[in-house]
């Protein structure tokens, strides 16, 4: 099966391969992870059919590996529920796909490991200058925060859901399933069309695998109203494939800004929409986009930790320690936030950072704080986007407020211990120390309240 891909290949009218005359054009090689076993199918097909608008070429070859659902396929026809390889080609006709299927896998589960680990070695056969990388997928962010309690294996990303086989890919699974075929080289961009996830935790544990990532830290509101209209697509692949179709050599940044302002632009626009009765309304959506430089992440999970000893420290005791609770829940109640559990999990950094600042009056804390948001300015935060209508900045991270039930809190924590982050870092103990010390101050409370009077 590992040498089918090449013996397929050599149909194709040209020759792949990343001997590259001197002076040339440099080869590109994309590619892309659709997981549609999931009510999201007519999008990802869509989004297929415009790819092939643009197709491969001498210097850029597209390959897809592509999941649908029965009940989810459309005019595409029953061929497209199952588990296709296939060598994007050009076609402008809209409503059918005629790219070269190389391997019709019946059905295959994308929300294991095995079958990404073995996409991507294939892509990697060919011979090529530079390699990118792009998924279009639900995604929940650093946990499953769909799961109240952990059975099994501790989840600590939810990305790739396939209904059809409950698959679910871990973060570890994830970057152990690119890391292996890469065998040290890295991607040169991974692109995320998947919700909730540029995080600190998720681009930590990806940052030996990729130079860049680009993804939002929110959630990607898809507008197809009525169906068939598309009018917010998200992350438009056929737009950047076409920049690297036209330039070759262009930039992995110059890529990314492309994908980004093209983003946001579809969410800075008003969209007439049909309401209950069928009168249109025009309706805003919230957007945030932005490009993180991975080898930047580890600085920042120096400063990060540091941040968290800091406050470990003022939490630890003395009369003080209440102080430096109250500071940091204002700051988290004053924060961006993101969906999760009652939406009191993922917080925009940058914005935590700043509210952290702004609520102190600790010299020391204040400093700190800023230090790190001009990290994430000049470094990690390459290039960022979004609405007039959040504060998103770009980069989020997990930070559980007192609020979570002790029952879910305990269930998420574990298996957000399980991160890279978590374990070379004293965030997952900061969050610890917040609940003890929020837990405790509880208990006095109480204690004081209903305490039998002496006499």
């Amino acid at each position: 099966m590992m040498l089918f891909i090449l013996t397929a290949l050599t149909s194709v009218p040209f020759t792949l391969s990343a001997a590259n005359a001197e002076g040339g054009a440099p080869q590109n090689v994309v590619l892309l992870y659709f997981n549609g076993d999931n009510n999201l199918n007519g999008e990802v097909l869509h989004a297929l059919d415009m790819i092939e608008t643009v197709g491969s070429s001498e210097n850029l070859h597209i390959f897809v590996l592509y999941d649908g659902h029965k009940d989810y396929v459309g005019d595409y026809g029953p061929e497209w529920a199952g588990t296709r390889l296939i060598y994007v080609t050009r076609d402008d006709e809209m409503g059918v796909i005629r790219s070269r299927v190389i391997e019709d896998y019946g059905e295959r589960n994308l929300g294991v490991a095995e079958t990404l680990e073995a996409f991507i070695r294939k892509g990697l056969e060919i011979e090529a200058d530079r390699y990118m990388f792009g998924i279009f997928s639900h995604g929940r962010g650093i946990i499953d925060t769909d799961r109240l309690a952990p059975s099994g294996p501790h989840k600590t990303l939810a990305i790739s859901v396939d209904d059809t086989d409950a698959g679910l890919l871990t973060l570890g699974q994830f970057r152990e399933a690119i890391q292996r075929p890469l065998a040290g080289r890295k991607f040169e961009l991974m692109i995320f069309f998947t919700c909730l996830t540029n995080m600190v935790e998720i681009g930590y544990e990806l940052k030996e695998v990729t130079r860049y990532i680009i993804g939002s830290e929110d959630e990607i509101r898809i507008v197809n109203s009525p169906p068939g209209r598309f009018q917010i697509r998200g992350i438009r692949f056929e737009r950047f494939l076409k920049t690297i179709f036209d330039d070759p050599g262009i930039s992995a940044r110059d890529i990314g800004v492309h994908i980004v302002d093209d983003y946001i632009g579809q969410y800075a626009v008003g969209h007439q929409l049909p309401d209950v009765g069928g009168v249109p309304q025009s309706y805003r959506y919230a957007g945030s986009l932005s490009i993180t430089d991975c080898g930047a992440l580890d600085p920042l999970a120096s400063e990060l930790d540091v941040l968290a000893g800091y406050l470990m420290e003022k939490l630890e005791s003395g009369p003080e320690k209440l102080r430096y609770l109250e500071v940091i829940r204002r700051a988290q109640s004053a924060s961006q936030r993101y969906p999760s559990f009652l939406n009191l999990e993922y917080y925009d950094l940058p914005d935590y950072l700043h509210q952290l600042g702004q609520e102190t009056t600790d010299t020391g804390l204040k400093i700190l704080c800023s230090r790190i948001t001009q990290m994430l300015r000049d470094k990690v935060l390459v290039y960022e986007k979004h609405t007039d209508d959040t504060e998103s900045n770009g980069l989020s991270i997990y930070l559980s407020h007192t609020g979570i039930p002790e029952n879910i809190f305990s269930a998420h924590q574990q298996m957000y211990r399980q991160s890279r982050f978590s374990i070379d870092t004293q965030w997952d103990e900061l969050i610890d120390r917040i609940r003890s010390t929020d837990v405790n101050q509880r208990s006095v409370g109480a204690g004081d309240r209903f305490e039998p009077a002496t006499h």
